[in-house]
């Protein structure tokens, strides 16, 4: 007996709400599902689309990795409750939201084996997930897993990306639409700064981040322990592990415990804001939340140029940093001066209100998620839109039943009637091909004289139809043992003599001419007469 679980959904009417499903990494604790899913939940529902956020690895995860501890017992928890919302609840969606993957560390062809039948589906991608693949180590990884994010996004009705790094990967892999939808913050959590209350004393240079992340900043320890020493500014890591404190010997430095509910009160306390970044292809796929919050909360930033950096600084902001001088001649600077602080701040602001503002993207979001939908026109099958529903995409290739060759075209819809007329039709004994060489090589290009011409899994010939070789050319071995539904393939070896006709046989070279050659065909432009 079915149950409810597996039971379709209705198609979305006008008269009820979008239902979209959020298969989204983790819970609120994970900053890419927290802005990218979580935080579109109020303004999506006042769109009339109702959104449900299933998380596949829980905050006790993100605590046990951390702090450093075994995590595989949440891991595989979060698999199961993955595989059985999938089962469940997603098959009762109009749409499904995937953050960068389904299943991390399982190949494509099992991944998308799991989505639901008849569901399209969008790929949010906010990060370089697919370098952990690709880039990966191991050989077996990357032959195994190196294009399962491709797969799926080729796939999808539509790819969100948070960059334009990410998009064009999405573009590459066949994507039929794609956008570029940035990481943005509500600022009606993030006030304007008030410049005038500025408190006194020295300065503070702030970071926001994890312990997984840490890293970057001890990359460029050296520099901020020299700013800190000449100037007196103190330090504050928001995020960051207890232990990084004994990285900065000699200087005041705090290290806060991240919490969302005061996370904006934190950065607040801060002067400058910096973001540092090795610049390798994973860095070049981040969206720059660091910056968009301190942005945000009215502060000047330094920030390595890599990725997006550049755009959400664009001069006005603060200062992109290549190097340990340039580290220190930017913070140097913006310590010393208040005045250059206010304005670069204020410039920061007003370019978030304008391009990364919550209420700004949620609109645009709410109006692709709608285009995605189950409506009258499109086809859905296997899940995600079908072929027939992207006409933009060229015919699918399936392997040949009889041959297993994936060479023959075989299109489902209309252009699938089409080739199976045009396969009857040359089955007819009535017809036959009159220059059948031509799907090989150009007219305007001959084939050299002794040559050595395979026809490609995709040239398939009549064994009913006769046609003669083409000047200059003798076929070459034997009958066929290959064959596939009527059609043979042949081996041709150009003579600068020969001219020897066939029919449904192969003849050699040395077999006597046919008794009554068929009639010549004219030959196309290019060959010798």
């Amino acid at each position: 007996m079915a149950s409810e679980g597996a039971r379709p959904p209705e198609p979305a009417g006008e008269g009820r709400p979008l239902r979209v499903v959020a298969l989204a990494r983790y819970g609120r604790r994970g900053a890419s599902s927290r802005l990218r899913f979580y935080q579109y939940g109020p303004l999506l529902a006042a769109a009339g689309i109702r959104l449900e956020v299933l998380p596949l690895l829980s905050d006790t995860y993100l605590e046990r990795r951390y702090a450093g501890r075994g995590r595989l017992g949440p891991a595989l928890a979060g698999a199961a409750r993955r595989l059985g919302a999938l089962a469940g609840r997603a098959r009762r969606a109009d749409l499904l939201w995937i953050e960068q993957e389904v299943l991390p560390w399982v190949p494509a062809a099992w991944e998308l084996a799991c989505l639901p039948r008849g569901i399209p589906w969008v790929v949010d991608c906010d990060d370089a997930i697919f370098h952990r693949y690709d880039a990966h180590p191991h050989p077996l990884v990357r032959r195994l897993l190196g294009h399962k994010i491709d797969r799926l996004m080729a796939r999808a009705a539509l790819v969100t990306a948070g960059n334009a790094y990410l998009a064009a990967r999405a573009r590459r892999a066949g994507a039929p639409r794609v956008a570029v939808v940035p990481t943005v913050v509500d600022l009606a959590r993030y006030p304007p700064p008030a410049g005038e209350q500025r408190r006194a004393g020295p300065a503070v240079i702030g970071w926001v981040g994890s312990p997984a992340t840490e890293h970057y900043l001890l990359a460029i320890g050296d520099s901020l322990r020299r700013v800190c020493r000449r100037t007196g500014a103190r330090l504050h890591l928001v995020g960051a592990s207890p232990a990084l404190a004994a990285a900065f010997p000699d200087v005041a430095v705090a290290v806060i415990p991240w919490r969302e509910e005061d996370e904006v009160a934190q950065i607040g306390r801060f002067d400058v804001g910096i973001m540092p970044l090795a610049d390798t292809p994973w860095e070049r796929g981040k969206c720059g939340y660091k910056l968009i919050q301190y942005m945000a909360c009215g502060l000047p930033v330094v920030a390595s140029p890599v990725g997006v950096n550049p755009a959400l600084v664009g001069g006005d902001a603060g200062f992109l940093a290549a190097g340990a001088e340039e580290w220190e001649r930017h913070l140097e600077a913006l310590v010393a001066d208040p005045e250059l602080r206010r304005r670069m701040g204020a410039a920061g602001r007003a370019r978030v209100e304008r391009e990364y503002a919550l209420s700004r993207q949620a609109p645009r979001l709410a109006a692709l998620l709608r285009r995605c939908r189950r409506g009258r026109g499109a086809t859905l099958a296997g899940g995600g839109l079908s072929w027939a529903a992207r006409p933009w995409l060229p015919p699918r290739r399936r392997p040949c039943r009889k041959c297993r060759s994936r060479g023959r075209t075989r299109a489902p819809g209309a252009q699938g009637r089409a080739v199976r007329a045009r396969r009857e039709r040359h089955r007819s004994p009535r017809r036959s091909f009159a220059r059948p060489w031509q799907s090989i090589w150009p007219p305007s290009v001959p084939p050299s004289a002794g040559a050595i011409v395979p026809i490609s899994p995709c040239a398939w010939w009549p064994t009913t139809a006769s046609f003669a070789a083409p000047p200059g050319t003798t076929p070459s071995g034997g009958r066929s043992a290959s064959g596939c539904g009527g059609f043979r393939r042949r081996t041709w070896v150009c003579s600068p003599t020969s001219t020897q006709p066939f029919g449904r046989r192969w003849r050699s070279p040395s077999s006597p001419p046919s008794p009554s050659p068929p009639p010549a065909r004219p030959s196309p432009p290019g060959w010798p007469p």
